[in-house]
């Protein structure tokens, strides 16, 4: 069978009127060639492949001749970088071999101090629940409502008071049992706790309870002094919540007792 040729610029060059077996001449035009000429061959209509030349070759070597000279520089770089590195970690480990008996020494030190600071954790757990800050800017730490340490101070800005002073002593006293328990989901969760406010031996009047849980106000109302019981279950959700329980009297003064709660689902 003769061989067939098609001849022509790139713009008639059409891969799917070629036959199996025919060369396509393009003589200009090509946009992968730097002349525009190039040779085709078809294996089936639309099938083709273009034929690399001598000319090809060194052209393309050419092209790609800087960028090879690049990244021979960027290895030899590399390779500079690597071998820097490895002396200087050489160094390092040298000198940590070196300073190993020191190092050693500081490390029981600090254990000794984490040993020290957990001890120091453990026996303020379950002590100190809140901190209360007086209108005088002097702060107390409280333990279910109590005063147990201070005061500290005074620092500026009072905190507990409405500001314009008073001689009120307003205590307020966990009842419920307990600061920490797990119940099952719609369960009653009854949180209780006593409360007085004297000035100068006399009851200064009602307060205002204050439910938050997780930061979050649920109810607000005014209460007698004395016991108090309140049913949280129904502003709690699953997971952690966080109850603070307030008191606060007439002149603004304000105790909290903080409780943890954890609700789950129970699903048979």
């Amino acid at each position: 069978m003769a061989i067939t040729m098609r001849i022509g610029t790139y713009d008639k060059f059409d891969p799917r009127k070629m036959v199996a077996g025919e060369y396509a001449v393009v003589t200009s035009g090509d946009p992968d060639t730097s002349d525009g000429k190039a040779i085709y061959m078809c294996f089936s209509p639309g099938d083709v492949k273009k034929l690399s030349t001598y000319e090809d070759f060194v052209a393309f070597q050419e092209a790609v001749k800087d960028e090879i000279a690049d990244y021979k520089e960027l290895l030899e770089t590399i390779g500079n970088t690597a071998t820097e590195a490895s002396s200087t970690a050489k160094k390092a480990l040298k000198q940590a071999s070196d300073n190993e008996n020191e190092v050693s020494a500081f490390g029981n030190v600090i254990d000794n101090f984490g040993t020290k600071l957990d001890s120091v954790e453990s026996d303020l757990t379950g002590y100190c629940q809140e901190l209360e800050v007086d209108d005088q800017g002097l702060v107390y730490l409280l333990n279910n409502g109590e005063r147990i340490a201070g005061p500290y101070g005074p620092f500026a800005g009072g905190g507990g008071g409405s500001g314009s002073g008073n001689n009120a002593v307003l205590t307020m006293t966990n009842t419920t049992g307990w600061l920490a328990t797990t119940i099952a989901s719609g369960s009653d969760c009854v949180l209780k706790a006593s409360w007085s406010s004297l000035e100068n031996e006399t009851p200064t009047g009602d307060g205002t309870l204050t439910v938050k849980v997780n930061n979050v106000t649920k109810t607000t109302k005014n209460v007698s002094q004395g016991e108090i019981t309140i049913d949280v279950k129904d502003f709690l959700s699953s997971g952690a919540n966080r109850i603070k329980l307030s008191i606060s009297d007439v002149y603004g003064n304000t105790r909290t007792i903080s409780f943890s709660i954890s609700v789950v689902e129970i699903s048979l």
